[in-house]
């Protein structure tokens, strides 16, 4: 896997395990600061899981859900 921008890199296993690990702590803490489901928002990103919106309100991911006029 390579990452960067002007001057892409090579990272191995080890490296993108701590990019993944830090990632994940961050998102912890954020969504505990806010009153929010850590684990429902962590399972989001590690495994790519999708919530219908009743799924996401009852799991405190979200506030409300508002119907749309269209």
């Amino acid at each position: 896997m390579a990452i960067g921008g002007i001057l892409p890199m090579q990272i191995d296993d080890a490296f993108r395990k701590k990019i993944n690990n830090d990632a994940t702590a961050f998102l912890r803490s954020f969504t505990e600061r806010r009153g929010r489901n850590p684990a429902l928002a962590e399972k989001a990103i590690t495994e790519g899981s999708a919530s219908r919106e009743k799924e996401a309100l009852d799991g405190k991911m979200i506030d409300l859900i508002v119907s749309s006029r269209r």
